[in-house]
């Protein structure tokens, strides 16, 4: 800010997966936590935790929250290996769905519905679309590992890691874009 870059304390060390700017800024970090930034005394920046424990996997381990958004005045994670996750009190529960992508490497939200981006095996579908009220529905598309999504008024866009650039509306594959010589990257 004011021209200058400058630490927020609270977080050195620790890797910042994502960022969500809404009524207030909140951290992802792939040490399991979530972190809110706020003015201290001073008037510098300071980052304290949302949840009082780090993400955990079923064995104790602890997880990189890979991705953040806000919708319905939720907070929801995304996981490398336990999904995604809901705030609820006292720490984020399990959103269950069926099916349920394990490792979400994205999430974007529209609306009253949001976007899963996560690993798929080689010409399967990496794309969710999460409604109000819990549903979930795979998007027909080989996208195979999918890295970031990104909603607009035209639809869903999803970038994946060998298969290109996807575009969906209305809950369709409405084009693929790869460029010549790039085994469809």
């Amino acid at each position: 800010s004011d021209g200058a870059a400058r630490q927020i304390a609270g977080t050195p060390g620790i890797g910042i997966t994502a960022i969500v700017f809404s009524p207030e800024t909140l951290l992802a970090t792939d040490t399991g936590l979530v972190l809110r930034v706020g003015p201290v005394e001073g008037g510098e920046l300071a980052a304290e935790k949302v949840f009082p424990e780090p993400v955990k996997s079923e064995n104790g381990e602890i997880l990189a929250v890979t991705s953040l958004i806000t919708s319905g005045g939720r907070v929801i994670l995304g996981t490398a290996g336990r999904g995604t996750l809901i705030q609820a009190a006292g720490g984020p529960s399990d959103l269950v769905t069926s099916p349920r992508p394990i490792f979400v490497n994205a999430l974007a939200a529209a609306g009253e519905t949001f976007w899963i981006g996560s690993d798929a095996a080689k010409g399967a579908g990496g794309i969710y679309a999460v409604s109000e009220g819990g549903r979930i529905g795979r998007i027909a598309a080989p996208t195979g590992n999918v890295f970031a999504v990104e909603a607009n008024e035209g639809g869903l866009w999803a970038g994946t890691e060998r298969s290109g650039l996807f575009h969906i509306a209305d809950a369709k594959l409405k084009k693929a874009y790869t460029f010549e010589n790039t085994s469809g990257g």
